[in-house]
C-alpha cells in the first residue's frame, strides 16, 4: 500500500510520525508533504517527503497545481490528511479526482464546529479556510476522531459519523525514578491560549511546598514570550527550559510527581495527557478532560479554577501514595487504550480496507 500524507507540525506531527512508523514496519510505502520553511527530518529512511511552496497558512490553498501534480507522480492508494485547514479541501478534491479514498483526522475540538471568522485584515484568508476546512472534512470517505466527544460534535454540527480513534503512545522501555523533591511538570507551546502566566501564578502559591515547578515549551509570538520570560524571572521554586525534543520530554514525565495543563478549552485530545499517564504520572487539568477520563478512571482532577487548581496539586503533593496509587491506574488504562501497538493496528486495518477500492491497487 502507499500512501500520502498532508499534516501540520506539532502535536499532529508526533501522531503522523507514529503512523508512518508503523506502516513502515509493515512494509508499506509513505510519502510526507510540508512546507517549504519547515525543518523536517530529510534523513529519514521511512518515508520519502515532499516540500510544498510557503504561501502561509491562509496562502496554501495557491498549492492546488503543485498537490494535484505530486499525487498523479506519486499514484498513491490513500492520502490522509490532519488539521482541519486549507489542505483539507485540496486533498479531498484531488483524491475524488483520481478516485483515491480521503481520510482526514481530526486533530482538535474547534475542527467539529461552524467557526466564527474575526473581522479583521485576515478576514478573507480566515473565511476561506473556515470554508475549504468544512468542505474538507464533509468530503473524506473516513473521518476519524480523536475522542467521543468529537465524534459527536461532527454528528451534532454536520450530520457526520465518524470513527473514534485516540492519539497513541509507545510505553516507555522502563519506569523512571521519581525526583525528590517532586516535580510539577508543564510542557506546551508558549501562546497565550496554552495560559503558561497560571502555571507560574501556581508556582508561587506553592513556594511554601518543597516541590519543583518545570516549564517546557518552544516559543510563540516574540513579544508573548519576552513577557513570558519577565514573570518567570522571580519564581524562585519555577524554571523554564525551553523547547526539548520528545525523547527529552518523555524523561522529564518519567521523574516528574505531576503534570499539569493550563490550556483553554480548545485542544483536543493532548499528547502530553498519554504521555503522562503512559509514566504512572497524574494529570491536573485546569479547563478541560478529553472523555472525562481524568475524573472518570480517578487518574487526575478536572480543576476548572486556579484556586481548584491549587487545591488539587496540594492534595497530590501531600501524599505519594495518593500520587502513586492514581498514577498506577494511569498507566494500567493507558496502555490498555493508547499504546501504539492497538492504535497503529486500527490505522493498518482501516487504511487497507479503503485502499483495496484504490485504481492504483
Amino acid at each position: 500500500m502507499r500512501s500520502c500524507i498532508f499534516t501540520a507540525r506539532g502535536g499532529a506531527e508526533v501522531q503522523v510520525d507514529f503512523i508512518k512508523d508503523a506502516f513502515f514496519r509493515a512494509g508499506h510505502e509513505v510519502h510526507i508533504t510540508y512546507d517549504e520553511k519547515v525543518n523536517v527530518e530529510i534523513d529519514d529512511q521511512k518515508a520519502t517527503y515532499h516540500s510544498l511552496p510557503n504561501h502561509g497558512k491562509l496562502g496554501s490553498w495557491r498549492n492546488y497545481g503543485v498537490i494535484k501534480e505530486l499525487v498523479a507522480e506519486i499514484r498513491p492508494d490513500i492520502i490522509y490528511q490532519r488539521v482541519r485547514q486549507n489542505y483539507t479541501a485540496i486533498a479531498a478534491v484531488i483524491a475524488k479526482q483520481y478516485g483515491i479514498p480521503f481520510v482526514h483526522h481530526i486533530s482538535a475540538d474547534y475542527a467539529c464546529k461552524k467557526n466564527r471568522v474575526a473581522l479583521d485584515r485576515k478576514f478573507l484568508g480566515g473565511l476561506l479556510r473556515e470554508y475549504l476546512g468544512r468542505y474538507g472534512i464533509t468530503h473524506a470517505d473516513l473521518l476519524i476522531a480523536q475522542t467521543k466527544i468529537q465524534a459527536n460534535m461532527l454528528n451534532d454540527n454536520f450530520g457526520l459519523n465518524s470513527l473514534v480513534v485516540p492519539n497513541g503512545h509507545p510505553a516507555p522501555p522502563k519506569d523512571g525514578v521519581r525526583a525528590e523533591p517532586p516535580i510539577v511538570l508543564w510542557v506546551a507551546n508558549i501562546k497565550a491560549w496554552k495560559q503558561p502566566e497560571i502555571f507560574v501564578d501556581l508556582a508561587k502559591r506553592l513556594s511554601d511546598t518543597d516541590a519543583r515547578f518545570i516549564m517546557i515549551g518552544k516559543k510563540g509570538d516574540k513579544k508573548f514570550h519576552h513577557e513570558f520570560l519577565e514573570t518567570v524571572k522571580p519564581v524562585k521554586n519555577l524554571e523554564y527550559l525551553g523547547q526539548l525534543s520528545l525523547e527529552d520530554v518523555n524523561t522529564w514525565l518519567g521523574i516528574s510527581s505531576i503534570f499539569v495543563n493550563t490550556s483553554l478549552p480548545r485542544e483536543g485530545f493532548p499528547n502530553t495527557f498519554i504521555q503522562a499517564w503512559l509514566r504512572a504520572v497524574p494529570v491536573v487539568s485546569l479547563n478541560f478532560d478529553p472523555d472525562d477520563l481524568n475524573t472518570t478512571q480517578n487518574i487526575g482532577f478536572l480543576s476548572e479554577t486556579a484556586d481548584n487548581l491549587e487545591r488539587d496539586i496540594r492534595v497530590l503533593l501531600s501524599s505519594e501514595q495518593i500520587r502513586a496509587d492514581m498514577g498506577t491506574r494511569a498507566k494500567l488504562f493507558s496502555l490498555n487504550k493508547f499504546h501504539t501497538a492497538i492504535t497503529d493496528a486500527t490505522y493498518l486495518r482501516e487504511f487497507g480496507r479503503l485502499a483495496s477500492a484504490s485504481p492504483y491497487l
